[in-house]
């Protein structure tokens, strides 16, 4: 909807930025063609605390080891992943159709991932964007559901940029209307 508050964006900043970008990059990973990506902290400390092996392609439970191994991470995943469990149930996407396939549709063992396991290359962006798209049908539908003579409805049915169109698709030698005809209109 293009209005973003921090409420909106501290949670997808935290998952994308902590633990997409620094936490998976501290470990050995295998991509989906068996190539090994060396990890920037592989210690001892460091494995017990993820699980090795947890961010390969085929994982389906990237977090789990992470979650189960009592770490304070662990706890700020949970807590932080539970917030966009909570939205995606009480918004009425997991009715919808192919909601299941959303990020925010995943249990906090597969947070940040695809159901398939892919992981977005922005998942600030990739998540923000799901919210906001959600926010924006949940609001859409609320408006449309006002009486037709809803002066709000009427300002959000105008809003859209589709009303523009009636007025650069007019026929004229160049496709548009002349000057004086927009000053007429208006």
């Amino acid at each position: 909807m293009g209005h973003r508050t921090l409420r909106d964006r501290a949670n997808a900043q935290l998952i994308g930025g902590l633990f997409h970008d620094g936490i998976v990059r501290l470990i050995d990973r295998k991509d989906g063609e068996g190539n090994l990506w060396a990890g920037r902290l592989v210690t001892p400390v460091v494995l017990d605390a993820l699980g090795e092996g947890s961010f390969d392609a085929d994982s389906t439970e990237q977090w789990k080891h992470l979650l189960t191994s009592r770490n304070q991470l662990g706890s700020v995943l949970n807590v932080t992943w539970t917030i966009y469990e909570n939205f995606y149930q009480e918004s009425g996407l997991a009715q919808s159709e192919g909601g299941s396939d959303m990020l925010i549709a995943q249990s906090v063992q597969q947070a940040g991932f695809y159901k398939d396991g892919r992981r977005p290359s922005k998942l600030t962006a990739a998540l923000t964007d799901e919210i906001e798209d959600a926010r924006y049908q949940i609001l859409d539908q609320e408006i449309l559901a006002r009486p037709v003579d809803d002066v709000e409805r009427w300002a959000w049915k105008n809003g859209d940029p589709m009303v523009g169109l009636a007025l650069e698709g007019v026929p004229c030698p160049l496709g548009r209307l002349s000057d004086d005809a927009v000053i007429d209109t208006f």
